[in-house]
């Protein structure tokens, strides 16, 4: 038996593997761009723990010993005077003026009080262990004055504050007063010259003259406040007048004044 002429033959077109095979995804999945990021504060761990046994500290930085609680009162200021405050400026007081002195004070422990002390020549005391925080002061003679004030405290704490050089004038007054001719020489119409002289208060002294003829209730004024000390005067009538002087403190504008009574014009 022969072999067959045409023996099966493989398959002139066996299956191809496919042309367009799966291709992988040309955008696959990504991982995701903003990952969870661990916090960038992570809580720490308290870095002043209390440690046992330590000190704990109260509000004002007092120190406290294990089993105490903080005070919570706040540290006691040390006492002072914070101001003292006089009634008139220096220079501007006279002799008899009734002078206020203030003081202001800070920190210490229970009631303050307080002593008032002036001094020129020697110390005079004003106001003595009082709770009040004014005193009032007449001076009795001018000059150059230091005014210290004490505070003291429940625990016995001193503080002070003084103030130094403050002045006391001499009290404003004229000292004189005089027209020329005199009384009884003057004739109506003639120029009378009247002259005045101040002291005390502040100089630059400023001067006002007027007059009253008998019989008249009306003042009539010679010459409004000036700094001259004189003024020339014609009296238009004959009779009896009243002359007046009028000075002023030209700092303080306290005024004094002087009298010529029953001054005689023929």
């Amino acid at each position: 038996m022969k072999p067959s002429q045409n023996p099966a033959k493989p398959s002139e077109s066996p299956t191809k593997p496919s042309e367009n095979p799966a291709k992988p995804s040309e955008n696959p999945a990504k991982p995701s761009q903003n990952p969870v990021q661990p916090s960038e504060n992570p809580e720490k761990p308290n870095e002043n723990p209390v440690k046992p046994g330590g000190n704990l500290t109260g509000p004002g930085g007092e120190q406290t010993k294990p089993g105490e609680k903080p005070s919570t009162d706040q540290p006691v200021r040390n006492l002072q005077i914070t101001n003292v405050a006089i009634g008139k400026a220096s220079g501007t007081a006279q002799v008899g003026d009734t002078i206020s002195i203030s003081v202001q004070s800070a920190g210490g422990t229970g009631v303050v009080k307080y002593r008032f002390v002036v001094k020129k020549s020697f110390s005079t005391v004003i106001g003595d262990d009082t709770i009040s925080s004014t005193a009032k002061w007449r001076p009795k003679k001018a000059g150059k004055y230091s005014i210290t004030v004490y505070a003291k405290d429940d625990g016995g704490n001193v503080a002070e504050k003084t103030i130094t050089k403050y002045t006391v004038n001499k009290k404003l007054k004229v000292n004189s007063f005089k027209a020329a001719p005199t009384s009884k020489k003057a004739r109506a119409g003639q120029k009378v010259k009247l002259t005045a002289k101040a002291s005390g208060g502040t100089k630059k002294y400023m001067y006002k003259f007027r007059y009253k003829r008998f019989g008249s209730k009306k003042m009539k004024g010679i010459r409004n406040y000036r700094s001259k000390k004189t003024v020339n005067w014609r009296p238009k009538k004959f009779g009896r007048y009243t002359l007046y002087v009028y000075v002023r403190d030209k700092t303080t504008k306290r005024t004094a004044k002087k009298i010529i009574r029953n001054y005689t014009v023929r």
